[in-house]
């Protein structure tokens, strides 16, 4: 996640100003102009959106993003680009974007305060031309909901969720309250911890979010599950299933459905549901060794989970949903699993060979470490060849020199290893800080060798 220091983020007091003064310099004629396209991001710097926005009076629409969260894409692809949605936010908003990935600082003439971390995305946040904080607000919503959430942020309207709520409480479950009870909620979800909070607890708003998946999930069971194929509970269904897996009977009959449900859907909404069930079911499956790694990797070249991938493709270059990513990252824990040691092997080093001049010392660390776990000596060779190459390139470094003498250890090469570690100590003991890095080297040499030691002796 993006550093939050590096960010645009709310909390400041607002200057005081006419509220009432937001939509008064605006013309019909440009409502109509802008009604025909969706939300404009502005291209430039933040500082330049601010000026843009102090001489147009308007205020200041901040979108973080992930490129690879589902509700992320969903809001970018079938929400922003609506003219109704266009027409609001052009109207009101400079707006701007952030990509939470590239952990960039959008620059501007002010140090922006907060008082609120990003935790979930995407996140909503309203500035004035100043660029202090108005409100914020975060999650995927419908058209309806975004404009009715963003309405809430600027103090146009306010919460109705207390009736909802009261008449749940009461004992009102017939499936038509339940179905609008739910899409109120998610109207509530969008502010719940983040006002007022320097560190909002996420299990707070994980507890606040549990709640209404066990109300969902119980309405879902209420009905036929046929009956679920309309416009309001396909939302329902991606809004609260984002995390679940392949194999839950729900996830089945959509996936089993996929065209029914295209119809009432979104093509982003629906890749990424098939995508996040599979990927987070592959995950499962990993770290298990579970065969059932296997099937949902080649259910990917099938329908519909081929049209999904063909969908993410065309979206971005690169994404964990990938064939070849999952290989490169949980494809290694599920062979590791198994003790395939070969394909760990070739897993390892095609990763090597894909970053080219891009790969890190870090890199090859993390790739000494796990051939340090095979049965293989050709494996304990090629950790020694990386523990080495990384220990020279810094040999002050605690961890370069402690992954080295590991890796010598478990090679059988003690007599090296004895030498390393001696003309180690005795490098560091003129250093300033010597005694910190040579306490930071034994400690991490010795966490190494008994992570080595419980897996080999969990894998005989």
């Amino acid at each position: 996640m993006i550093s939050i220091c590096a960010l645009i983020l709310t909390g400041c007091s607002r200057p005081n100003q006419n509220e009432n003064d937001e939509l008064s310099n605006y013309s019909h004629s440009n409502l109509v102009e802008q009604a025909s396209q969706g939300i404009e991001f502005f291209q430039g710097s933040f500082a330049d959106a601010l000026t843009q926005a102090e001489k147009d009076g308007k205020d200041v629409f901040v979108y973080h993003y992930s490129k690879l969260g589902a509700s992320s894409v969903v809001m970018q692809e079938a929400v922003f680009p609506l003219p109704e949605i266009g027409a609001y936010f052009n109207e009101r908003f400079i707006s701007y974007q952030i990509d939470l990935g590239e952990r960039v600082h959008p620059r501007g003439p002010l140090v922006i305060h907060y008082d609120f971390h990003l935790i979930v995305d995407p996140v909503y946040l309203i500035l004035d031309s100043d660029g202090y904080g108005i409100g914020h607000a975060h999650g995927r919503a419908t058209p309806k909901q975004l404009i009715s959430i963003i309405n809430r942020v600027i103090g146009e309207s306010e919460s109705t969720f207390d009736t909802w709520q009261e008449q749940y409480d009461s004992g009102e479950r017939s499936t038509e309250f339940i179905q609008q009870y739910l899409m109120n909620a998610i109207e509530d979800l969008a502010f719940v911890k983040r006002s007022g909070e320097t560190r909002p607890d996420p299990s707070t708003h994980l507890v606040y979010v549990t709640i209404h998946k066990e109300i969902a999930d119980a309405y879902f069971a209420s009905k036929s599950y046929k009956d679920l194929i309309n416009e309001t509970d396909a939302y329902l269904i991606m809004y609260f299933n984002e995390h679940a897996a392949r194999g839950e009977e729900l996830v089945e009959f959509v996936l089993q459905h996929y065209d029914e449900f295209l119809a009432v859907s979104s093509e982003a909404a629906m890749a990424q549901f098939a995508l996040n069930a599979t990927t987070n079911a592959l995950i499962g499956a990993a770290s298990n060794g579970d065969e059932e790694f296997i099937e949902y990797l080649e259910a990917l070249e099938t329908y519909p989970m081929k049209r999904a991938l063909e969908h993410e493709r065309a979206r971005v270059s690169e994404s964990h949903h990938f064939p070849e990513s999952i290989m490169a990252t949980w494809g290694l824990d599920y062979h590791q699993a198994i003790g395939d040691w070969e394909r760990v092997y070739e897993i390892l080093l095609t990763r090597l060979e894909a970053k080219g001049d891009t790969v890190k010392e870090s890199d090859y660390v993390l790739t000494a470490i796990v051939l340090m776990e095979s049965n293989n000596p050709a494996h304990h060779k090629k950790a020694v060849e990386y523990g080495k190459k990384v220990h020279e390139s810094n040999l002050q470094a605690p961890s370069y020199a402690a992954v080295y003498v590991a890796a010598l250890m478990v090679a059988g090469n003690q007599y090296t290893a004895d030498q390393v570690s001696e003309e180690y100590r005795k490098r560091m003991v003129p250093l300033f800080n010597g005694s910190v890095k040579l306490k930071s080297y034994e400690d991490e040499l010795s966490s190494l060798l008994d992570r080595i030691f419980e897996n080999k002796m969990s894998d005989d």
